[in-house]
């Protein structure tokens, strides 16, 4: 058999093997919703430090065909719950979410939770400049904004659920829940709600409803950041991803590209703090992730 016939008959044998390897690699998707600075989306175009974060490890996992799909944070966790092969990234850990999420080390940071409100409104449950958020459950006649699934970290979560009795909310549900709370305060529908300061910030801005509105720090928080995580579904898929993607947490963390990825957004005056904040909640239990062989 000469050698044109010779590779001729290899390239039969092998080509199907080849084909195959190129159509089988594995899908994972990576879910997004309109939250910025997390995720902004705009004319059909994603950007934030979500996507950031999801580049970095998804360039970092070559084998798998990594998509961005854009859902509800409400039917991301159901469908976590369900098992989907989801790599999420951003949520804070709750006792609830443990039961069916596995988490990767610390890689978000954000300054605690605070209430909007109008100004004249929020007079009256301030503790000098910051509001009390147990006043605030506490009146029977006003309503609090939350979207479905929402956490604001335990120590909040468990002064809503103290006073559930007498803390009457508005549920909401859907694409830019925190957007159509601003616009329901503003209304006169809702009275106040929690949530991530700088978003918040954003969404103000965009609204132009500085004169209004005013962002308040909360009394009884227990820490100026919190920090949150990459999950998977509890499964054996997401107990294999997780172990990979800490692997990789554990190299890019400490490194200064994924920090300023994460740190773009924070105003030049706050960066000192969120960079102290950065170190001891993020980097260090990077360091001290023993990667499993």
């Amino acid at each position: 058999m000469n050698l044109k016939k010779y590779l001729l008959v290899l390239l039969i044998i092998f080509l199907p093997f080849f084909v195959i390897s190129e159509t089988i690699a594995e899908e994972i998707l990576w879910p997004y919703f309109h939250y910025p600075p997390l995720y902004n989306v705009e004319k059909g175009k994603i950007s934030g430090y979500g996507v950031h974060v999801q580049k970095t490890l998804s360039n970092k996992m070559p084998g798998y065909d990594h998509k961005m799909i854009q859902t509800q944070p409400a039917r991301l966790f159901e469908d976590l719950k369900n098992g989907e092969k989801y790599i999420a990234y951003g949520p804070v850990k709750t006792p609830e979410r443990e039961k069916y999420l596995y988490y990767s080390l610390p890689c978000r940071l954000v300054f605690t939770d605070r209430v909007v409100m109008k100004r004249d409104a929020a007079k009256k449950y301030l503790i000098s400049s910051m509001i009390s958020l147990q006043k605030l459950a506490k009146d029977k006649n006003l309503v609090m904004g939350h979207s479905k699934g929402a956490s604001y970290g335990n120590k909040l979560d468990g002064i809503l659920k103290d006073n559930k009795k007498s803390l009457i909310q508005e549920i909401l549900t859907g694409e830019e829940g925190e957007l159509r709370q601003l616009k329901m305060i503003q209304d006169g529908r809702i009275d106040w709600m929690i949530w991530d300061p700088l978003a918040l910030k954003t969404f103000l801005n965009n609204l132009d409803m500085h004169k209004d509105f005013k962002i308040y720090e909360i009394y009884e928080k227990e820490y100026a950041f919190i920090y949150a995580h990459i999950v998977v579904p509890k499964t054996s898929w997401g107990k294999q991803m997780i172990r990979k993607i800490n692997t990789i947490l554990k190299i890019v963390i400490p490194a200064d590209e994924f920090y300023l990825g994460l740190s773009k957004c924070v105003p030049d005056e706050l960066k000192p703090s969120f960079r102290k904040g950065y170190e001891e909640f993020i980097i260090q239990p990077a360091i001290e992730y023993e990667t499993m062989e």
